[in-house]
């Protein structure tokens, strides 16, 4: 659930309508005011939206926009024009965003992979980004977490840890 008391509350799913694959939703608790907000991979296609995740009023979550972006950070208002991609972290497939947690009222954090492959193998490193929820603000991967198995799942991050943007 996210949302204000000036904008209403929404709660966020994943549904599929038989046309539009798999895709997100929203709804205010009535027949009326549930939606798909937006057909993030056009078609029959599934977005495949994971870490659906409350950032303030918004949610951020990861999905694939597309087979050129592939997975990547996404963010929603719970309006079509205010759902985009933030960026694009690996230009080269997909960046697998996870482990989506907000920050503080102005910051959320995410592991995603980068788009190095030659460092390992041709997955690239898993890095931490901290970001405000615009593509401008994610830059340079703030600290590598990597492991023997190239999972971020063995790391235990606090507030404390890591860096302002």
């Amino acid at each position: 659930v996210a949302g204000c008391e000036e904008k209403g509350y929404l709660a966020y799913f994943c549904a599929d309508d038989g046309v539009h694959g798999e895709e997100l939703w929203a709804t205010d608790g009535t027949p009326e005011g549930t939606y798909m907000v937006k057909d993030i991979y056009e078609g029959i296609s599934t977005s495949s939206i994971l870490w659906l995740t409350r950032f303030n009023d918004k949610v951020i979550f990861s999905a694939t926009g597309d087979s050129q972006d592939g997975q990547e950070i996404w963010i929603s208002d719970g309006t079509a024009d205010g759902t985009y991609m933030v960026a694009n972290v690996n230009e080269w497939g997909d960046s697998e965003p996870r482990g989506l947690c907000q920050l503080n009222e102005n910051q959320f954090v995410f592991f995603a992979k980068d788009d190095d492959a030659s460092t390992v193998g041709t997955n690239g490193q898993w890095w931490l980004y901290v970001s405000d929820g615009t593509a401008f603000s994610i830059g340079v991967p703030s600290a590598f977490f990597g492991t023997t198995d190239n999972s971020p799942y063995d790391v235990f991050v606090t507030a404390d840890s890591i860096c302002p943007l």
